[in-house]
Parts: structure tokens; sequence; C-alpha cells
């Protein structure tokens, strides 16, 4: 209701304005009132009509034109401010009469109606002004007209999502008063299921206290523990020892609800300790699946052939990895002279194609030439591709 209220103040306004520089004010007052702030800035904007403007302030008696010079001055006026010339009479017939003689008689008459045509100094066409065409003009109002339903709608109707919150919020409220009245009852239904070994329907009791918050009712809060420490006690003696995480959990929420228990402690911290060790053990088996990690060379032999020039190696790999196998290894080997100085080295390495299986070893013999002065050497793996599972 508020956004129509300053809708209509803006048409106002602009109706206004547009009167004051001879525009219709109706139509700017619609102009206003479809477009809001933009078209009260269309109108401050608009440019003014002269004639228009003198010719009402005329026929509304306030002003009245000089015979002379044709500028528009006072009724009460006795001269010209512009031509300086005395007037003749104030009537405002007089000057009306006085303008109809002055403008519109004689040879001026022609003069006057080629100048409304035509340019008055060039003799140019003036340009007739271009009109909005009635298709587009639609449009605009059609779209505004939609922008101002949506901004109405949005404001005057809540969303639907806070609308279901509120009432979600509502039977909340209705369900927690119900509950609230009807709480003895429910504690004593607690109390005989309790009695009674029956702790399944004694735990949906108490799952209803819980949920209206009125653990602190009476002593719903020690029936509460007691019945949640039984029945996590009974769960967790079906998990296996071998499952550390699951059991860590539920001897964490036993601690909670008995604190000063000792072997719920134990269990804390032995689980504890397990579920470290198994998490270290899985991110070194993740490391080993890099071959940096997981092949070592656990021996490794190379002598002299052919003149000298060509070394045979004999190398042992060792695979510590549990899971990954890897292939193609390659190797690169360096050498120096007796004096220290290195004499040789396999730029590209040398690959052997073969499958080391995990927790594995496997020897391997290859040859390669090499400088003639070589006196050590050592070796190493550079590179390998692992297997997939």
């Amino acid at each position: 209701m508020e956004i129509i209220i300053i809708w209509f103040l803006f048409g106002i306004v602009s109706a206004v304005i547009a009167s004051k520089k001879g525009r219709s004010g109706c139509g700017w007052f619609l102009l206003g009132v479809l477009l809001g702030p933009f078209g009260l800035i269309l109108a401050v904007v608009a440019s003014r009509r002269q004639g228009i403007v003198e010719k009402k302030a005329v026929q509304n008696g306030t002003m009245k034109k000089c015979p002379y010079c044709a500028e528009l001055i006072k009724v009460e006026a006795v001269k010209c401010r512009f031509c300086g010339e005395e007037q003749v009479s104030s009537e405002p017939s007089d000057s009306l009469m006085a303008v109809d003689t002055i403008a519109f008689t004689g040879e001026d008459r022609p003069k006057i109606q080629e100048e409304e045509r035509y340019g008055a100094k060039t003799g140019e066409k003036v340009e007739k002004r271009k009109r909005v065409g009635f298709v587009p003009l639609l449009l605009i109002v059609l779209v505004v007209l939609s922008v101002i339903g949506y901004i109405v709608s949005r404001t005057s109707s809540p969303p639907k999502k806070i609308e279901r919150q509120t009432i979600a919020g509502k039977l909340e409220k209705e369900k927690s008063d119900e509950f609230t009245n009807a709480i003895e009852d429910h504690y004593q239904k607690l109390v005989d299921f309790y009695n009674n070994g029956e702790l399944k329907e004694a735990s949906y009791q108490l799952d209803l206290f819980e949920e209206n918050k009125k653990l602190d009712y009476k002593n719903v809060r020690d029936i509460y523990n007691k019945v949640k420490i039984k029945i996590l006690d009974d769960k967790v003696r079906n998990i296996p020892v071998a499952e550390s995480q699951k059991n860590l959990d539920i001897y964490k929420q036993l601690l909670s609800l008995d604190p000063q228990n000792e072997r719920y402690q134990k269990k804390v911290a032995f689980y504890t300790t397990k579920v470290e060790a198994q998490r270290r053990k899985r991110e070194r088996e993740r490391a080993l699946c890099d071959f940096s990690n997981a092949l070592r060379i656990v021996d490794s032999r190379w002598t002299t052939t052919g003149f000298g020039a060509v070394a045979e190696w004999t190398v042992v790999i060792e695979n510590i990895s549990p899971n990954s196998s890897f292939k193609d290894i390659k190797f690169k080997t360096v050498y120096w002279a007796e004096s220290g100085t290195k004499v040789d080295e396999s730029i590209l390495g040398h690959t052997e194609y073969t499958i080391i299986r995990p927790k594995s070893k496997k020897k391997i013999v290859f040859t390669e030439f090499m400088h003639s002065q070589a006196h050590t050497a050592s070796i190493k793996i550079i590179n390998a591709k692992r297997l997939e599972p």
C-alpha cells in the first residue's frame, strides 16, 4: 500500500512541474505514476514550451503582451520592461485587442505563417517533433505495470519459505505446549518402562523429554544416563575389536555419560592409541605407493669386461610396499677415476623392463659401456612405474 501512495506522489509532482512548463498535466501525472522517480526526472529535464506558457498566462489575465515589442509583461505594468514604451491601457481586454491587432492584422499574417513553417533567418524547414509510437509506449506501460505489481506482491505478502517456517514454528510450539501439559503422564510412563526393563519404550519417552528440553524434570536426567549407558553397552559388545574407530566413538559417548568410570577411560585410551597407529600405517602405505619410498637397492656389484670398457652390474632390488607392484625400473650409474674425478655417467639411464611384486626381491643383471679408467661407481633408482591394483 505504501508503494502505491509514493508512486501517486511522483505522479502529482511530475504533473505540477510539467504544467509549469506548458505541458499536459494529466499526461505527465499518468507518466509519473507509471514510471515513479524516472517520470519525475523526465519532467524536470523536459523542455519548456514558451508559446503555450505565454498563451496560458494571457488567457488567465495575469500577463499581457506589449503591443510594441510583443514581449510578455504583467497586466499592471504601465511601461514595458523590454522596450521601455508606455502602455496605452492596463485593462486585460485592451491588451488582448492590441496583441491581436499587432500579431494578426495586415501584411504580418502571411509572414508569421511563413515563419512558422520555415526558419526566420535561414529559411530552413523546421523539423517536426517526433512522436513516440503507440506500440513502444504500450510496451513500456506494460513493463512498468509488471514491475509495480511484482513490488506490491513482494511487499504485501510474505515469501512462502517464511510462511512455512512460521507454520512449522507454530506447530512445534503447540506440540511443546501439549507435552508440557501432559509431562507428569510421560514421566510416569518413563518410570514404569525403566523399572520393567523395557529400555526401547523408555528410550522413546526420553527422546520426547530431550526434544522438549525437559531432561531436568525430577530425576529424568539420571534415568536418561542409565538407559543410554545400557543401550550403548549392549551395542559395543557386538562390534569387533578390529573396528577401532567405531569402538572409540561409542566409548567416548559412554565416558561423557559417566566421566568417572575407569573402564570407559581405559577403553577410550586404548582405542585412541590403536586408531592413531592405524592412521600412521595408512600414511606409510600411501607413501609406499611412490617408488622412491617402496623400492630400495639391497645389494649391488659391478665388474669390468670387454677390455675394460664395459661394466657388468648385478643389482638386488627389494619392494617393501605391501600392496603396490612396480615395473620398468630405471637406473642411473656414475663412475669415478682412482683420483676421485668423475669420468663417466649414464645420462639417459638404464631401464629394466621387469615387474617387482609387493614385499619381494629381484636380482637384475645388465651391462653398459663405461670409461676405461673407471675405478669406483655408484648406482641408484631414478624412476619406476606403479602398477594399478
